[in-house]
């Protein structure tokens, strides 16, 4: 009876030559993590880029004995990036699987290989990147906006004095 290798996991990019997608999956390193587990912690100065591939994680910063979660990924997710580009930045949230999850980590040492090679896959990834970024820089660029018309808008409170005529 043979025992055949697991398949590897499926890329994180589409759209790749057969080369890139084969040098892609040489460096990716698989990670599967249960619910509640960290991924990346607070303080870390690790140098990945992560994709989710299955599965959920959260952004928890902690700030004064308070958690808030900063943000929520899930399949297709890249992050990581500030730390991966960043050779001095140093992680200020903890990034924890709310679901089973599998990710998929480039190590830099990886990426700066390819880099010195003059790879072609080093753009594909790199616009994949800048792609989310944009995308959730848009979706914070609106969150902010409804945030801010809703603390101009008077609270009912407000408009009770008001109507009442005893002032804001």
């Amino acid at each position: 009876m043979s025992t055949a290798a697991p398949a590897p996991p499926p890329l994180p990019m589409t759209g790749l030559s057969a080369e890139d997608a084969a040098l892609l999956a040489q460096h990716l390193v698989p990670r599967s993590l249960e619910a509640g587990e960290v991924l990346l912690r607070a303080g870390g100065a690790e140098r990945v880029l992560v994709w989710v591939q299955s599965g959920a994680v959260e952004v928890r910063l902690d700030l004064n004995g308070q958690r808030f979660t900063v943000d929520h990924f899930g399949p297709g997710a890249i992050f990581g990036e500030l730390g991966f580009f960043d050779p001095d930045h140093v992680r200020a949230a903890d990034v924890v699987a709310t679901a089973a999850c599998e990710a998929l980590i480039l190590p830099f040492s990886a990426y700066a290989a390819m880099v010195s090679a003059g790879e072609p896959l080093v753009v594909a990834i790199e616009e994949q990147v800048l792609a989310q970024l944009g995308a959730r820089m848009t979706a914070t660029s609106q969150r902010l906006g409804g945030l801010l018309a809703r603390r101009d808008q008077p609270s009912a409170w407000q408009a009770l004095r008001r109507f009442l005529g005893l002032g804001a």
